[in-house]
């Protein structure tokens, strides 16, 4: 949605867009740590800390703390590719997915489908969020 947002000069709404990343790839990161997320307040010095992709912090705080002009558009929008691929990299790391391609909500699928209760595993793919 961040490149839409900013082709339509809807800078509030591709912040909007630039939090609801950050809080979601904050919940996965955690996850692939095997911790728990702690109180918002606390996530990012809990970010900085962690074992897997706590280099992140830097990117993600930039990503949030920058502006949405068009200057910064190709920047940030390469730290959220790169943020992707390094999700991407470590579920499949961990044997999490199978799915080969690079999009995320193929890989959210792939999770999805490994799971062994019948009852979670068919609920929403969104329902936790």
């Amino acid at each position: 949605n961040y490149p839409r947002l900013i082709s339509r000069g809807d800078t509030a709404g591709a912040q909007m867009a630039i939090f609801e990343l950050i809080k979601s790839a904050l919940h996965l990161i955690f996850l692939i740590n095997k911790r728990y997320i702690p109180y918002y307040k606390w996530c990012f010095r809990a970010l900085s800390e962690l074992d897997v992709l706590s280099e992140l912090y830097a990117p993600l705080e930039f990503l949030m703390s920058s502006e949405n002009t068009e200057k910064l558009f190709s920047e940030k929008q390469e730290i959220i590719e790169r943020l992707c691929a390094l999700i991407i990299e470590q579920i499949r790391t961990q044997g999490l997915t199978d799915y080969c391609g690079d999009a995320l909500e193929g890989h959210a699928h792939s999770v999805n489908n490994k799971i062994g209760d019948s009852h979670i595993r068919n609920m929403h793919i969104l329902s936790a969020i």
